[in-house]
């Protein structure tokens, strides 16, 4: 199981990359066009932008 350690940082490194992701895709998000439509992020909380 040498590989072990190496493997585990991949996992790592994957979830990082897949969190920062998210994260850009929630901030770039704007709200649908459409009436009774979930604000976007940025429409929610405009002084954190």
């Amino acid at each position: 199981m040498s590989g072990l350690p190496d493997f585990l940082e991949l996992c790592h490194l994957a979830t990082l990359v897949m969190a920062r992701a998210i994260a850009r895709g929630v901030y770039e998000a704007t709200a649908l066009p459409v009436e009774g439509a979930q604000p976007a992020w940025r429409d929610r909380y405009p002084d954190r932008c």
